[in-house]
């Protein structure tokens, strides 16, 4: 019982995460509620995942969770282009920093 309430938890933020992603990259977002809604169903009903994963091949109904959460790695695809949106603006303040002190040197080496 303990571990289906931090499995419905850590799925819960999942859910919450894919609702607000979903503005932004509406098919990353589906797919991760998909995902997580599916995983919330099977955690609480195991008998069920144990019968769809028999019915598929997989052996278990817990590898047919884990398998699941793979799905939710796709909603931190969304991640990477806020990353590289980070370093670029990270890189032109870094570089507005160097022409101000290039600036500076050069003035006061005209001066002096």
């Amino acid at each position: 019982m303990i571990a289906q309430l931090m499995l419905s938890a850590l799925l819960g933020g999942i859910l919450l995460y894919a609702w607000t992603e979903y503005k932004r990259t509406p098919l990353i977002g589906m797919m991760s509620m998909v995902a997580a809604l599916t995983g919330l169903y099977f955690v609480w009903m195991p008998e069920h995942a144990t019968r769809l994963a028999a019915l598929v091949g997989i052996g278990r109904g817990v590898d047919l969770n884990r398998r699941n959460g793979g799905i939710h790695w796709l909603s931190y695809l969304s991640l990477f282009p806020r990353v590289d949106r980070v370093i670029a603006i990270r890189r032109s303040f870094f570089a507005a920093l160097t022409m101000q002190a290039i600036k500076r040197l050069k003035s006061n080496a005209t001066r002096g």
